[in-house]
């Protein structure tokens, strides 16, 4: 066998060596991928943006860009999935740089747009800042969104002006036009019982925009 052609196989056996210990050293290091629950929901062979992986839902009625270093919590209630309806949690605990417990609370709806907007307006009571949202339309979505600034007073929920406190509370509800059904969203940022802890909210408002954004429905 020519000197050169054993130096070709070398190069690619070596290449592809690299990218599986690449591949399982990212694994290690994403609770996303090595979750076991998480993981049967993700398709590393779909491409996204950097930061996030794609996610088919359990009754795949929708896909979305899950982010790095969550997981899923598949405990009884906090992951159900129906033809119907889907509701899901996933989380990311605090680190060195991130003081606060992260989560999003995902829930899919086989219902039409006058149950959506009776949705809506219960979510605005609950989380806005006086009523306060942006709407967009995409594709062929029309999207929902709301923050604001939230605080516990004993076991009430304190809603603050998102303008002059640290955003921490991001909310979203998308509707198929084409079809019935919708999605909504819920993002929160946590501090530890008994701490203080500042999100930065440009880069978190922009990881809630591309997460909405990339919320598909398969019909």
């Amino acid at each position: 066998m020519k000197k050169g052609i054993l130096i070709s196989i070398f190069m690619f056996c070596f290449i592809v060596g690299s990218f599986f210990v690449i591949r399982a050293m990212n694994q290690a290091d994403d609770v996303a991928l090595s979750d076991e629950f998480t993981s049967r929901f993700i398709d590393e062979d779909i491409e996204t943006d950097e930061g996030f992986h794609y996610f088919a839902s359990g009754n795949g009625k929708f896909s979305m860009w899950f982010p790095e270093k969550y997981q899923l919590n598949d405990e009884q209630g906090l992951y159900i999935s129906k033809s119907n309806y889907e509701a899901l949690f996933a989380f990311q605990d605090p680190g060195e740089d991130i003081p606060y417990v992260k989560s999003i609370h995902v829930t899919y709806y086989d219902r039409n747009k006058n149950y959506a907007e009776i949705m809506w307006e219960k979510m605005l009571n609950e989380f806005s800042y006086e009523s306060h949202y942006e709407e967009d339309e995409q594709d062929n979505k029309t999207i929902y969104r709301g923050v604001s600034s939230t605080s516990l007073d004993g076991s009430n929920l304190i809603i603050s002006d998102p303008e002059n406190n640290p955003d921490n509370f991001y909310f979203a509800l998308i509707i198929n036009n084409d079809a019935d059904e919708f999605v909504t969203i819920r993002y929160s940022l946590t501090c530890p019982e008994g701490t203080e802890c500042y999100a930065h909210s440009q880069e978190e408002a922009l990881f809630f925009n591309t997460f909405i954004k990339n919320v598909h429905f398969t019909n």
